[in-house]
């Protein structure tokens, strides 16, 4: 219910968009929370639009499923290092 007059918008290091809220952070310790349902003479659709566009490479959709991880060769490698691990292991339970 609060109006937040922000102007250095080069400070904010990145924009959430999530089912429920909208979380504008400055840095570590400090953000806004924007609760969707608080919006009555602003359309939802408009302001995600805007901050989508303002913020760009900052602005994380977590409704978008894009920006899911993908796997990389690194977990890969790291998998098959821990299951020939295990392996060793087992074989030598199975051994003694």
């Amino acid at each position: 219910t609060q109006k937040i007059l922000y102007t250095n918008l080069n400070d904010i290091q990145n924009v959430c968009n999530t089912e429920k809220y909208i979380y504008i952070m400055i840095n570590k310790k400090l953000g806004y929370i924007k609760d969707k349902n608080s919006f009555k003479n602003y359309n939802e659709k408009e302001f995600l639009n805007y901050i989508q566009d303002k913020f760009k490479e900052k602005y994380i959709n977590f409704l978008d499923n894009k920006r899911k991880k993908l796997v990389t060769m690194k977990d890969i490698i790291i998998c098959i290092v821990i299951f020939i691990m295990f392996l060793t292991m087992l074989c030598g339970v199975l051994t003694a």
